[in-house]
């Protein structure tokens, strides 16, 4: 989560030795160092849990399953304790296809996009899931490689780690429009881990948000309860990746020192698609996308100070 003051920070060099730690921590032997981008912006770090010490095993095991017999070209990863956007250099060629094969464990969601100039190619890739599997999808770089930009993102705590693979299976047709190619049917799509109402802390806006899921008994918690102690005119900002045809509504809790909670969600175009009408501590605002994609939520502190609790809830 990013604080409204917080600046998109200047682009910061990952060191090598930074993915070939986390690599020597895991047991990897990384052909390529996939990780050398930057940093584009970091939250403050989070005060909650971390991700657990053999979280890179269990990724870099999950990595190894996923790609037995074939070779890597570059791998990397990282341990991120608090949300962050990581960019990642692709080393790829003008005409060629790949496979791009990533796994995370921890508190947090990690998602990946890949993007062509500004735009987004496909969906976000979420790299955790419940079933313990790496995620993938593959890509075909039809336009100049540098064009060409994987970014991962995480919510707070947690190990990811990708890999790239070159797919032979997949070509370009010789005499097609140069355009942005991603295949639909090369992984799974969507988390379906399990989140508690309110999360595991029986704190005061945890039982607020437990008691507004209780009354909408036809909606699940899509991702983890996230709290953070918030001034006036502070805000909170979160991601969503949501998928068309199906309702979901944010909610946001305050402790009773915060007078005014103001909710509001924008599409992955930055335009405003929902807000709350109402000056309360505990608010809620209802969507349902027509298209999918990565939307943001934003808490803001209107009036008083305090603990803030806000999750997002999503129709069975």
């Amino acid at each position: 989560m990013v604080p409204a003051t917080m600046e998109r920070s200047a682009f910061v060099s990952l060191s090598a030795g930074l993915v070939l730690s986390l690599a020597a921590a895991v047991g990897a032997q990384p052909r390529g160092d996939l990780v050398t981008g930057t940093v584009v912006y970091g939250g403050a770090r989070d005060a909650g849990p971390q991700a657990a010490p053999d979280a890179g095993v269990g990724v870099q095991a999950m990595l190894d399953a996923a790609t037995a017999g074939r070779t890597v070209l570059a791998t990397g990863g990282r341990r991120s304790r608090a949300r962050e956007e990581v960019e990642v250099a692709l080393g790829v060629q003008r005409g060629a296809c790949y496979e791009l094969v990533g796994a995370a464990l921890g508190a947090a969601q990690v998602r990946v996009e890949l993007r062509l100039r500004a735009a987004l190619v496909g969906e976000p890739t979420p790299l955790g899931n419940s079933r313990a599997e790496a995620a993938r999808f593959g890509f075909c770089v039809s336009e100049s490689p540098e064009l060409y930009r994987l970014v991962v993102l995480t919510e707070g705590a947690a190990t990811w780690r990708v890999a790239l693979l070159e797919d032979r299976t997949r070509s370009l047709d010789a005499g097609a429009r140069p355009r942005p190619t991603v295949f639909a049917d090369a992984g799974p799509r969507r988390v379906t881990e399990v989140f508690a109402p309110g999360g595991a802390e029986q704190d005061y806006v945890g039982s607020q948000l437990r008691a507004l899921a209780a009354s909408r008994p036809n909606r699940v918690a899509m991702n983890a309860a996230e709290r953070r102690v918030l001034s006036t005119n502070e805000a909170i900002e979160r991601s969503l990746d949501l998928p068309a045809g199906r309702c979901i509504e944010a909610a946001a809790a305050g402790v009773p020192s915060v007078a005014d909670l103001e909710l509001s969600l924008e599409d992955p175009n930055g335009n405003r698609v929902a807000q709350d009408g109402t000056r309360r501590a505990t608010e809620s605002v209802r969507f349902c996308p027509v298209y999918a994609g990565l939307y943001r939520l934003r808490v803001r502190v209107r009036a008083g100070a305090g603990m803030v609790a806000n999750q997002t809830f999503i129709e069975r």
